[in-house]
């Protein structure tokens, strides 16, 4: 069976993600075709060896992906980079039967990002597959990107980047104890860490299990101090941390 493909990198899975996960799902209902997440498992920026903050790891990200249906990955390298337009879409066509392909209105592939939605439904054309562009999800009167999600936490704006997330921001990391009652915890390093501040947060215990807690963030290269009611228990190692509002 032939698959409707959903193509693009997915960092934070955040609300425009979901919609073209959606939305592909229904194309492959409508068509008798199986719905398919084509994605990478490091980000692109990585083969040309910059670190760009993400908004989750790329577990955490493949797993929330796979929630939704079955997901590809494939490891970006420079001579992945260096394919082609024509090129990438024929090995999607050959390796993974794609019957349709669906694209965000900013998703570009191929060499240097050559091609985009509109070469990609040119392509659809002659090769004989559908091609959709999604429009964007808007917040603010403003398209939500995993970009414009970073610019937010660094700047503090944690409600902001919840409203586009759909969800509160997630850090993963240890946690480890500290001094006169705090925790510290470890974030993953490459992940965004929000501007300095105090925050209101949930600690995640497990996957079903969160505490409330007070995150207090020095420095965005330091271990974040996580501070709790002074008659709860201590908590296990911790999963995540999920950020709430800033304390005024």
């Amino acid at each position: 069976m032939d698959n409707v493909i959903a193509l693009g990198t997915f960092d934070g899975v955040h609300r425009g993600h979901r919609r073209l996960i959606h939305m592909t799902c229904s194309i492959a209902r409508e068509q008798g075709m199986q719905p398919l997440i084509y994605t990478f498992s490091n980000h692109p920026l990585e083969a040309f060896h910059k670190t760009p903050g993400l908004l989750m790891s790329h577990q955490a990200r493949i797993a929330m992906l796979g929630g939704f249906c079955p997901v590809v990955t494939v490891p970006f390298s420079r001579e992945y980079a260096a394919m082609e337009p024509p090129d990438f879409v024929r090995m999607l066509l050959e390796t993974y039967h794609m019957g349709a392909a669906v694209g965000g209105f900013n998703y570009t592939f191929g060499n240097h990002g050559a091609g985009n939605m509109a070469m990609l439904r040119e392509l659809g054309k002659a090769m004989g597959f559908g091609a959709y562009e999604i429009p964007p999800e808007v917040y603010g009167n403003a398209p939500i990107s995993s970009t414009r999600i970073r610019q937010c936490l660094e700047q503090g704006q944690v409600a902001d980047a919840a409203a586009m997330l759909g969800r509160h921001y997630r850090l993963e990391g240890d946690l480890q104890d500290g001094y006169g009652g705090t925790r510290l915890f470890y974030p993953a390093p490459t992940l965004v860490i929000p501007r300095p501040g105090t925050y209101t947060a949930w600690l995640a215990l497990d996957s079903s299990r969160s505490r409330p807690c007070i995150v207090e963030i020095m420095d965005v290269k330091q271990p974040v101090r996580l501070y709790f009611p002074q008659d709860a228990p201590s908590p296990q190692p911790v999963l995540g941390v999920d950020f709430n509002l800033p304390l005024d």
